[in-house]
């Protein structure tokens, strides 16, 4: 009963452990279950969005027209 309460990325998980000859007791479930989410949170690749604000233009259009970038703010003569 608490396999079926399970998310459809433990599919392969409720598999497995359907194939075992001895249930496990529910602190043991518990415990491998917590593998399993850690198994799967690791699996899972990380990305990063770059996004531009709206006054931020990419070369060639709007505010910063033709500018290049100096590579920090503007020295003092």
């Amino acid at each position: 009963m608490a396999l079926n309460s399970l998310y459809a990325q433990f599919n392969q998980f409720k598999v497995s452990y359907n194939c075992q000859k001895d249930p496990w007791s529910l602190n043991e479930l518990i415990s491998h279950c917590v593998q399993e989410e850690e198994r799967l949170k690791s699996e899972q690749c990380e990305s990063a969005h770059f996004t531009l604000s709206s006054s931020e233009k990419v070369e060639g259009k709007g505010k910063y027209k033709g500018k290049q970038f100096s590579g920090g703010p503007p020295k003092k003569k």
